[in-house]
């Protein structure tokens, strides 16, 4: 991307605030989860990221499918980490449910969790493929009440193939579902009860089908005022897609004061274009996001659009209302999400890393985030990208992806934790400042101060921008300690001292030699 990290004095001089008093620490790894920021998962050859959600007790649910190498559809996975990253294993089997319908070939995509902590699934069902969604206990038992018929519910809503696009519920516990028809034939929602039922005062007995051009349901969000937006592509038989995004009343008619009769088209680029997130601002603005792919170039390009709530361009965001990446950054957003203070962030990938960028109000990168906006991951011979994105309580971020080889053959899906505008208490900062590293930067030898509040025996690690520990030793208590750092490349790196209970975190740089 135009934004991508760049081991440079000027941007590593954004991490040196780690050090100060009252600090934001925004777009580094967090280590108090599962030690390094990031947890692989690779339990199956293949084992692909679908959603994630972030409970009301701050654990963590996430759901996956996996796979053999032939990627015959094995199992889908529902796993519940607690905040630390440590599996729940009071849920499930030790944190763990397998999702395997008595034969039923089946692949959960979305994922959503109702008030009284019961869980709903949605994805594709069976070799002729129709929508599908399931209930699930708390526990991570199926809910045989859900719908009626064993706790599954099949969305034949068209004779011809459909899959779910997106499954949102409401503080309401409504449950809205988007399908994709293969043919794309319009935009179709359903609305259920939290018991499973569809519900009747919606649309056609619970059914909206809005007859677009050729268009398919990808997003789904709500307004303040309780108004639904619903995006997908439109188009596809004339050479090409945009995005459609249209509003409709709680009763499922079109809210014809938006756009033409209800829908908006928009063209950010002018190839195949899709929309891959949908954002409501407490004001009502729209943000619609994707990428679009030019055939003859072989570039993807990703765009960001914000709308009025009327349904037209915001001229204030970026340019004109719409952001665009480097074409030749082949750069794929997938997700996003809107912080309180309306800076949205997302994730996805670019060439071979996974990234997370973060942008201003105004819809310009904010180079405040990580190193000038952008946080990126690369594991070793592996291609990682990120598909989805969640904000904690505390601010802090969820990236759910995966990393993958170049045949394809092996996929471990993939959560990383960033911190993000962390204020970091007076205690626990003068803590830090207790430990210095000196010279900094440095090109081959670097000293560590230890406080002697440490006891006897300490663990220090170096560990680079990705979490990984480089290095790891057990040392006696000493004032000073002299390491060398010649064999490391050029970077950004911490020092992890551990003791007694007590973890302090350092930065330093290491220039080329």
């Amino acid at each position: 991307m135009k934004h991508k990290i760049a081991f440079k004095l000027l941007t590593i001089v954004l991490f040196m605030i780690v050090n100060v008093v009252n600090a934001q620490i925004s777009g580094t790894l967090d280590f108090t989860f599962n030690d390094t920021g990031i947890i692989q998962y690779d339990d199956y050859p293949v084992d692909f990221a679908s959603d994630i959600e972030v409970l009301p007790d701050q654990k963590i649910l996430v759901l996956m499918g996996n796979y053999s190498h032939s990627f015959e559809r094995v199992s889908n996975s529902v796993i519940r980490y607690n905040s630390d990253g440590s599996l729940d294993t009071s849920f499930g089997d030790s944190g763990i449910v397998v999702i395997d319908i008595a034969g039923d070939d089946i692949m959960g995509t979305e994922l959503d969790v109702l008030s009284d902590g019961r869980i709903i699934i949605g994805g594709d069902y069976g070799l002729n493929v129709d929508a599908f969604i399931l209930g699930l206990m708390p526990d991570g038992s199926i809910d045989v009440s859900f719908g009626g018929d064993g706790g599954i519910i099949i969305l034949d809503v068209d004779a011809s193939q459909n899959t779910v696009g997106d499954l949102k519920i409401t503080a309401d516990d409504e449950i809205y579902v988007v399908t994709n028809v293969f043919i794309y034939e319009g935009l179709t929602i359903l609305r259920y009860n939290s018991d499973g039922t569809l519900d009747t005062t919606f649309g056609e007995d619970g059914i909206v089908q809005t007859d677009f051009d050729y268009a398919n349901a990808e997003k789904v969000a709500f307004t303040s005022d309780e108004k639904i937006l619903v995006a997908g592509a439109t188009g596809w038989p004339s050479g090409g897609t945009d995005v459609i995004v249209a509003k409709y009343n709680t009763d499922g008619s079109l809210d014809t004061t938006f756009g033409d009769d209800g829908s908006v088209i928009i063209t950010p680029l002018t190839n195949y274009t899709y929309p891959r997130y949908l954002l409501v601002q407490p004001d009502n603005k729209i943000i619609i996001g994707g990428f679009d792919y030019d055939f003859s170039s072989d570039f993807l390009t990703s765009f960001t659009v914000r709308l009025n709530s009327d349904g037209t361009y915001d001229n204030s965001f970026a340019e004109d209302g719409t952001y665009t990446t480097d074409p030749e950054d082949n750069c794929i957003l997938k997700d996003a999400l809107l912080q309180d203070d309306g800076k949205i962030i997302t994730t996805g990938e670019s060439e071979t890393e996974l990234v997370v960028q973060r942008f201003q109000t105004n819809g310009l990168p904010d180079s405040s985030f990580a190193l000038n906006s952008v946080f990126s991951y690369q594991a070793d011979s592996m291609l990682a990208s990120g598909s989805n994105i969640r904000l904690q309580a505390d601010n802090k971020i969820l990236i759910f992806g995966g990393v993958t080889n170049d045949a394809y053959t092996q996929n471990d899906a993939l959560i990383i934790r960033l911190l993000n505008d962390v204020v970091v208490g007076v205690s626990e900062a003068q803590t830090n400042m207790d430990v210095h590293i000196y010279p900094n930067p440095a090109s081959e030898n670097i000293t560590v101060t230890i406080p002697d509040y440490f006891a006897d025996k300490l663990t220090l690690q170096v560990i680079n921008i990705h979490g990984e520990i480089l290095s790891e030793q057990t040392i006696n208590k000493l004032t000073n300690l002299s390491l060398s750092i010649q064999s490391l490349p050029g970077g950004f790196y911490f020092i992890k001292l551990s003791s007694g209970g007590i973890n302090i975190l350092k930065s330093f740089l290491k220039l080329n030699d």
